[in-house]
């Protein structure tokens, strides 16, 4: 059986090198969450958060993961007879390798760490997966781990055999610099394009919305660059992360000076930290504003004004009906999603059940995992604000809400910035107009673009939902 505490220990004394860990599943080698490249850290307190069970006060069995980017490890493999151990030695007496850290796999394989030399575009520096339909560059059976890419690291179990060291690394700072001939084959091309080439129509930079993203990624998420253990990819890799939100290079430069280089060990010059924004914006592989609200949802105008439909309740006779042709058809927009395939980003929906039958739990579930940016039970969400009215008041919604944060790893104060925000009044859906825009208005000064609003109320009124326009 894995030893627990040991797992722990092995992720903290990998840290303490200056590998950055996470989670991976408990005999397993997949991560038990996504967006890990980001969240991948040496901090000690986080790290016992996540292997820590709030429930039980023990420790998880998660095996431990090693993000590689800023980092060179090659992956020779011998199982069910795969020649990789053979070719890499080929490769080691043609053209040499400086001595460094090797761990040895649960079947016989090797990981051989480097690190990427000063002045190298990390994400210039790819991954390789030797298969049968591709053979690798650096000979068959032997993979490669760089941008965005892990290894599992040492202390790891699987089937009750452990990923060990061979050759034992000091720290990340005292890694050799991967040789030429690794990194010349470990290369993939990234194309350098104009900003503006880049804008997708429709898209404008730099929105409120968009800016408060990036400050709160800044504030509370984003890792922090130190010199020594990867600091040039941290860099980089956070600038690109402000870019997906929609933010100009000039301003992606200011909040990062504003929120975020104080926090660097040490501090990034202006002009470095302005060079490092501009490799970002220059060589990153996607649209700049990929992860914006603008792009990831379709437009939403009002549907009814749109195809010049009015829209009544049932009954009334104040103006004609129009009836839709197939044609009037096509330029309603499709829907999208903030839960994939569960909850729509538009439009109006019912929780219903028997009392105590978790209504109130799979709303919060919801919310907190929209609000935070993670999977709602391995299902993709779009991280969005969200509001979530409380109509029973916040005191019983607090011990949900820090239940559902400790089972998260999310309870430290670190992550109490979530725009996850509760509006403790009773509501009456059946209230006058007046009193129910009021309520409108709030929540859009408060939050001018939620992605959720839940309504949460003991009972509906008899007839309200045919009430509600």
């Amino acid at each position: 059986m894995t030893d627990t505490i040991n797992m722990l220990d092995h992720a903290l004394a990998l840290a303490a090198k200056g590998f950055k860990v996470f989670p991976l599943q408990p005999n397993g080698k997949l991560p038990i969450w996504e967006g890990w490249p980001d969240r991948a850290t040496t901090d000690a307190a986080t790290i016992r958060g996540w292997w820590s069970d709030p429930l039980t006060g023990g420790s998880k069995p998660y095996n431990v993961g090693v993000c590689t980017s800023g980092l060179l490890v090659t992956d020779p493999d011998a199982k069910g007879g795969k020649p990789g151990l053979v070719n890499w030695e080929i490769n080691d007496a043609i053209f040499g390798t400086p001595d460094h850290p090797v761990t040895i796999t649960p079947t016989g394989g090797q990981h051989h760490f480097f690190k990427l030399p000063a002045g190298i575009n990390p994400e210039t520096v790819g991954n390789i997966a030797d298969s049968a339909k591709r053979e690798s560059p650096l000979g068959k059976g032997i993979d490669a781990r760089s941008w965005h890419g892990f290894v599992v690291g040492a202390g790891s179990v699987i089937d009750g055999v452990p990923y060990r060291w061979q050759a034992e690394a000091a720290s990340v700072a005292d890694l050799p610099d991967a040789p030429d001939w690794i990194i010349d084959k470990c290369k993939r091309q990234v194309v350098e394009r104009p900003d503006t080439a880049e804008t997708p129509e429709g898209l404008t930079l730099d929105t409120p919305a968009a800016l408060h993203r990036a400050t709160w990624y800044l504030q509370h998420e984003a890792p922090e660059a130190v010199e020594g253990d990867g600091g040039d990819s941290t860099a980089f890799s956070v600038a690109c992360h402000v870019r997906d939100y929609g933010v100009s290079r000039e301003m992606a430069l200011e909040l990062l000076l504003d929120h975020w280089n104080d926090r660097c060990c040490p501090p990034w010059s202006p002009e470095d930290l302005e060079l490092k924004v501009g490799n970002a914006y220059k060589y990153a592989r996607e649209q700049i504003g990929c992860a914006s609200a603008e792009t990831q949802f379709e437009p939403l105008p009002d549907q009814a004004e749109a195809i010049d439909v009015p829209i009544e309740r049932a009954g009334s006779t104040a103006k004609k009906r129009k009836f839709l042709r197939l044609k009037d058809m096509r330029e309603i927009p499709t829907q999208s999603w903030v839960v994939k395939r569960v909850l729509l980003a538009t439009g109006l929906m019912g929780l219903c059940g028997a009392s105590s039958s978790g209504k109130s739990f799979a709303a919060l579930d919801w919310g907190l995992c929209i609000a935070y940016g993670i999977p709602w039970h391995g299902i993709k969400v779009t991280q969005r604000d969200v509001i979530y009215v409380a109509a029973e008041g916040a005191v019983g919604l607090t011990k949900r809400i820090m239940a559902w944060r400790k089972a998260h790893f999310l309870d430290g104060p670190e992550h109490d910035d979530a725009p996850f925000f509760v509006l403790p009044t009773a509501v009456n859906l059946l209230d006058s107009d007046p009193n129910i825009q009021g309520l409108i208005s709030e929540i859009k000064e408060h939050c001018p673009d939620p992605g959720l609003i839940v309504i949460d109320i003991d009972l509906m009124p008899a007839g309200a939902l045919t009430a509600l326009p």
